[in-house]
């Protein structure tokens, strides 16, 4: 899936847009999000990091995933931080098959044989501690009926 996102500082007002764009081929995206946040709140959440200014732009119409939306609040918080009064614009482009391949198949497997031996670990331990002499001399208090 492609994905395309117009971030916009409006060079008259201030104000934010943001637009994407999706779809599963290239050459043929469809508009899914169209938005505006004015530039007082924009600007307050700058102050307050890219954590705030992800919380601000998130919406229940505009969730993008993790890392786009990391990647979004770096170009709000870059327009908002340059001291250009004129138009900015900043395009970022994303597809996800390029997010899938980053993880190469080695270092998948190496990590589930990791996770794999983990509990494997933690129950020799347990079988360690119940084998030695302290362990030998428990006390059975159960209550046996008459």
């Amino acid at each position: 899936m492609y994905y395309k996102y117009i971030i916009q500082k409006d060079e008259k007002t201030g104000d934010l847009s943001i637009k994407e764009y999706s779809d599963s081929e290239k050459d043929t995206r469809v508009e899914m999000f169209k938005g505006a946040w004015e530039q007082d709140v924009i600007e307050d959440a700058v102050k307050g990091g890219n954590s705030m200014v992800i919380d601000t732009l998130r919406s229940i119409d505009f969730f993008p995933t993790g890392l786009y939306i990391e990647k979004i609040a770096d170009a709000v918080v870059s327009i908002y931080n340059s001291n250009t009064a004129k138009d900015q614009t900043i395009t970022l482009e994303f597809n996800d098959s390029d997010f899938l391949e980053s993880k190469k198949p080695d270092e998948e497997a190496k990590s589930k044989n990791k996770e794999a031996d983990e509990p494997q670990a933690e129950l020799e331990g347990l079988d360690q501690l119940l084998s030695t002499d302290d362990a030998a001399t428990v006390k059975d208090d159960t209550v046996k009926p008459t």
